[in-house]
């Protein structure tokens, strides 16, 4: 079994929606989050496994 890659790194929240709205247009599965302290995260997902995700 293939076990999903997980990288962190830091973006602006700018630069963020502008990375979504490309993961989105390209793989067309994309979740997004804010945390508690306002900071950004975006997920790609693979059949429900994180297999990238990003935030600030």
């Amino acid at each position: 079994m293939d076990e999903a890659r997980h990288e962190d790194f830091l973006v602006a929240e700018d630069t963020a929606e502008f990375y979504a709205s490309l993961v989105l247009e390209r793989w067309g599965w994309l979740r997004v989050r804010r945390q508690r302290d306002r900071s950004v995260r975006i997920g790609l997902t693979d059949r429900g496994r994180d297999v990238l995700s990003a935030g600030d």
